[in-house]
């Protein structure tokens, strides 16, 4: 993906790998289509490359950073520990991160955490993760 530049040739290699892996018969063609158009658009190809560790070193408001322990494609396991040492790196001690227990990308409750799963799951967010947030605002403004 980032060796090629021309859009089009790009699309034609991404839907060859995608039938190649037998990936076409889990989507809709409509769906697939539209991941495609997405994997080759100029701003998928920028966030393949672009690394948010330098500019997370500079923030120094307070933080709360949440990862679904199923998150898929958001992998805490691999994101994680990288956040956390920026943070440490930046001195910000205002920062909190959390990996929440069988949420997925979406902070659902999730079986597997798969997209594929998303629309699926009944609950459109934790509670849990909704009462963390909320109550992390609250101690964190400014009309305490």
């Amino acid at each position: 993906m980032r060796k090629e530049k021309d859009t089009n040739v790009l699309a034609e290699k991404l839907v060859g790998l995608v039938k190649e892996s037998g990936l076409d018969a889990a989507l809709p063609p409509a769906a697939l289509e539209t991941q495609l158009r997405m994997l080759a658009s100029p701003w998928f190809r920028f966030f393949l490359d672009y690394d948010p560790l330098p500019n997370l070193k500079t923030v120094r408001c307070p933080v709360l950073a949440l990862y679904g322990q199923k998150d898929l494609q958001v992998s805490p396991k691999a994101n994680l520990p990288l956040l956390q040492k920026a943070f440490h790196d930046s001195l910000n001690p205002q920062v909190e991160t959390r990996e929440l227990p069988e949420l997925n990308h979406l902070f659902q409750h999730g079986y597997t955490g798969t997209p594929a799963e998303y629309a699926a799951i009944e609950e459109t967010f934790s509670p849990e993760a909704l009462t963390l947030i909320v109550d992390w605002v609250k101690g964190h403004s400014s009309s305490k």
